[in-house]
């Protein structure tokens, strides 16, 4: 027998009786363990994350990259940092299966970041904006962007994804050549065409 099953046997002893006799086999487990990996957070995260391993009925851990612990019916470990872990699992017939848990989503690095700085001619002001390649957003209730009226600092404090912190400030100590970069002279831009066209449109500035 490879799998549970049944089978008749027909017989004649040598005073030519005829018997039979039923053979039945319902100890053969061929089904695969089954194992189901959670994980405590998905998100991007600079904590830990929990790793729970639940195994079926009858499914007990053979062996593994790491210890785990187990309790009530459950192992799990915590992941300090990103990676990949094999457990191999057995079920009672002795039939295993690998499990692999994948952790990735853990970023301990604070996000890079700068200031643009935006002269404002017309408002007196310069505007300084913190930038960075990844998404972030500033810890107070306060915008990722300042508005100086006069020469001064601020000191951004901002958090990515994860939460990581990362802080920077501004400086602005020009506001007093920005006031002499102004001019009391009104400017006109004209566009020789302000209609579809599919020639050259000129433009041209006057002033009064």
């Amino acid at each position: 027998f490879k799998e549970k099953g049944q089978f008749v046997f027909e017989f004649y002893d040598e005073a030519e009786n005829y018997g039979r006799a039923l053979a039945e086999v319902s100890t053969i487990d061929t089904s695969i363990p089954t194992v189901e990996v959670l994980y405590s957070n998905k998100l991007p995260t600079k904590d830990a994350v929990k790793v729970t391993l639940i195994p079926g009925e009858g499914v007990k851990l053979k062996d593994g990259d790491i210890k785990l612990a187990f309790e009530n019916g459950k192992y799990s470990f915590d992941a300090m940092g990103n990676g990949e872990w094999e457990f191999t699992f057995e079920n009672e017939a002795g039939s295993t299966t690998k499990v692999t848990a994948k952790v990735d989503n853990i970023d301990k690095i604070p996000p890079q970041i700068w200031v643009d700085y935006i002269s404002d001619l017309y408002n007196n002001s310069v505007i300084a904006i913190v930038r960075s390649g990844e998404i972030i957003w500033t810890i107070k209730s306060e915008e990722l962007k300042y508005i100086f009226k006069e020469n001064g600092q601020h000191v951004f404090t901002v958090q990515d994804a994860a939460g990581n912190e990362a802080s920077i400030t501004a400086t602005v100590d020009y506001m007093q050549f920005l006031r002499l970069n102004q001019s009391g002279i009104d400017i006109k831009i004209n566009y020789s065409t302000d209609k579809p066209t599919n020639k050259p449109v000129k433009i041209s500035i006057t002033s009064d």
